[in-house]
């Protein structure tokens, strides 16, 4: 498994840990120039348990997986996708 398989592993543990629906969580890598972008989706009634860009438990994923991409050498983001699955 590749680092970014492992980064994508933990961030998917710790969503899942966050909101009441954790089989609705699902991530998706997306690559854009030299950055690996791990988008989020949840289940639309835990949307707000992650305060989608600008609340507290958003920030803290950004800065843990960003931690991580420095010590890899990439450029990791995470993005919480606000269409909410079902």
């Amino acid at each position: 498994m590749s680092n970014r398989e492992h980064v994508r592993e933990l961030l998917l543990k710790m969503v899942q840990v966050i909101v009441e629906h954790p089989k609705a969580v699902s991530i998706q890598t997306d690559y854009e120039d030299e950055t690996i972008i791990f988008v989020v989706t949840v289940d639309r009634r835990d949307t707000g348990r992650l305060g989608l860009t600008g609340g507290r438990v958003a920030k803290s994923l950004h800065i843990i997986v960003s931690a991580m991409g420095m010590k890899l050498q990439k450029t990791m983001q995470v993005e919480i996708d606000k269409r909410r699955r079902n």
